[in-house]
């Protein structure tokens, strides 16, 4: 999605969707005195470096994507389709059989063709580093017909094929590839140079395949501090920060007459975490009472403030996505509710002094996570805000290497984390979350042969109405045995500089350059 449409949707819904501020990046703005004098034809990022070509690794890939150098079969539109990128189609012979058709007349940046073997050799990669054994398995054969033709067996109807095609990771790479030193795609953007944590730089693609490249080249910078990018952009030292500034920083990047300044939601989703195998948190009323204590509302304007785009979770998918369920969108502020959850499972205020008992000592409960982004500040919130029902908090800051032994060996009570319930638009990635060998199922103690079964056909279904019959199950089984409590969206604070325009800003993929990005003042 361009920035100017994000803006432009925004304004529209007024914040319903989490989307962008107000300013208008279609407007080009003249660009103060910085301390680094830029090239008109070059753009300059904050984004993470890498010397690494292995795209066979999700977030190796990610950044090759987002430098516009490789290239995936499909892509996820801005209603979260999945759309033909290098791909021409793809149809469905019967349950178990598709025919894939290659785009023609596309090379490689060294003037290999693109075609199947080329498609071949990319999933041979995945399968020889074990993705197709894992993350793929339904995958039995892919099968040469033809220079453009592959004919694809999976183990059982999936319905999310194309989908999947769409993951960074399938982003198709020249057989004539080594990976030591280069990679080679078919993007509109070339591999130049990289140093090592010191930066990427690509260059414009002459013969790209979809049309006139308009951008020379770009660089790409390391920016792990936040306010340091924050002054880099104040600075006009880049262009934009792929990743995002500090909240804290939105009303001073908006005084900056050369920045455009945006939210996004990021597709992330603030969860709460329950120990599902320790008591009082293996009875569900417990766990549901605990959703009901929590004024999400509340919580979101205390932490965006006047930061717009800040949206409460009251269902394990985002309401924007026509995937969600709205029946099963139970995670609502009632106290009075949560109380009486709380006194059926033998928790409540046995003596008067306004703070709840569990088996004859005050309930007290550990909530950890981490110190970085927004995490802190949530569970303090969430700590004053179960203190006033009546449960005692103890908050446990520390990192993710603990959290995930805690989890790993059952020793805690909640974890407060992120997670994308959508992956690529696609439902078929709740069973990443909740199905019964998932990380964070398994981080929960939670397992259902329902949720198995409702997970299993949901991938199965092949029409779309049937599909989201399916998920919409899916959900509601979720939100019922409710292993984590969806709180708030990910929402974050972006700035580009107006110079910069058409960066490809849709959140379903990756922040990404296109043949359309280019710099004006």
């Amino acid at each position: 999605m361009r920035l100017t449409a994000v803006l432009a949707a925004a304004a529209m819904l007024g914040g319903m969707l989490a989307g962008c501020g107000s300013n208008d990046s279609s407007k080009s703005g003249k660009g103060e005195t910085g301390k680094v004098q830029q090239n008109e034809d070059i753009a300059k990022f904050i984004y993470q470096v890498t010397d690494s070509f292995d795209t066979s690794i999700n977030y190796i890939a990610a950044s090759w994507v987002t430098y516009g150098v490789a290239e995936t079969l499909f892509e996820v539109d801005e209603e979260g389709n999945a759309v033909p990128l290098l791909a021409d189609s793809m149809e469905m012979k019967d349950d178990l059989h598709w025919t894939l058709k290659l785009k023609e007349g596309i090379k490689f940046h060294d003037g290999t063709p693109f075609n199947a073997d080329a498609v071949l050799f990319t999933f041979d990669r995945l399968a020889a580093t074990g993705e197709i054994g894992g993350n793929f398995d339904f995958i039995v054969s892919m099968d040469k017909k033809d220079d453009y033709t592959i004919e694809i067996t999976t183990t059982e109807a999936y319905g999310a094929l194309k989908e999947r095609f769409c993951e960074y990771k399938t982003a198709i790479v020249s057989p004539t590839n080594k990976f030591e030193d280069t990679l080679i795609g078919t993007g509109p953007f070339k591999f130049k140079e990289t140093q090592k944590d010191v930066k990427n730089v690509v260059e414009k693609n002459d013969d790209y395949w979809g049309g006139d490249v308009k951008l020379a080249g770009a660089e790409f910078y390391p920016g792990e501090d936040e306010m340091t990018r924050s002054f880099q952009l104040y600075n006009n030292e880049v262009d934009f920060s792929i990743l995002n500034i500090p909240i804290t920083e939105y009303e001073n990047a908006k005084t900056k007459e050369q920045l455009d300044v945006f939210t996004l939601d990021c597709d992330y989703t603030h969860i709460m975490i329950l120990n599902t195998t320790k008591a009082p948190f293996d009875n569900k009323d417990v766990r549901h009472a605990f959703s009901y204590a929590i004024d999400r509302e509340q919580l979101v304007n205390s932490i965006y403030g006047n930061v717009e785009g800040g949206v409460p979770s009251f269902g394990v998918v985002p309401v924007k996505y026509s995937w969600s369920n709205p029946d099963a969108c139970t995670a609502v502020y009632d106290r009075e509710k949560a109380l009486e959850l709380f006194r059926n499972a033998g928790i409540e205020d046995t003596d008067g002094d306004g703070m709840l008992e569990y088996e004859g000592a005050p309930f007290t409960v550990t909530i950890m996570t981490y110190e970085t982004g927004l995490y802190k500040n949530a569970v303090e919130i969430l700590q004053s805000q179960l203190k006033d029902i009546g449960v005692n908090v103890e908050l446990e800051i520390t990192t993710w290497d603990v959290t995930d032994q805690k989890m790993s060996d059952k020793d805690y009570d909640i974890n407060f984390d992120s997670v994308p319930f959508l992956e690529f638009g696609s439902p078929v990635s709740l069973a990443n979350k909740f199905g019964s060998d998932a990380y964070f199922a398994l981080g929960a103690g939670y397992a259902s042969e329902e949720m198995d079964l409702a997970l299993e056909e949901g991938s199965k279904a092949l029409e779309e109405e049937t599909r989201k019959e399916k998920y919409d199950k899916v959900q509601e089984i979720a939100m019922e045995d409710m292993p984590f409590i969806p709180v708030f969206e990910v929402v974050k604070v972006y700035v580009m500089n107006k110079r910069l325009h058409d960066m490809d800003l849709n959140t379903y993929s990756v922040f990404k350059l296109t043949k359309d990005t280019y710099i004006q003042d």
